[in-house]
């Protein structure tokens, strides 16, 4: 049987940094995060290198990084919420 969950962007945000958290913020706390038996790694590294071209001077993160940054976060939650 399948099952669907649906989870606000309040708990992704809260399970990454805190729950009125920023594009931005979400993007830094990626890839500061280590996450073991992931290969987060080289996408972080990634994230860390294109920082200065990928946010803009206002804090908004670009398309479609934005995107990638949050769908990373949701499936981290899941691993830890629900795929066991």
């Amino acid at each position: 049987s399948s099952r669907f969950y649906v989870y606000s962007p309040t708990s992704i945000k809260k399970f990454a940094i805190k729950g009125n958290a920023k594009k931005d913020q979400l993007y830094r706390a990626l890839y500061e995060s280590n996450y073991s038996g992931t290969n987060l790694s080289e996408f972080n590294k990634t994230l860390e290198l294109n920082e200065n071209e990928w946010i803009t001077p206002s804090g908004a993160v670009n398309k479609p990084i934005d995107d990638l940054v949050d769908a990373t976060w949701i499936s981290l939650y899941l691993r830890e919420n629900i795929i066991k």
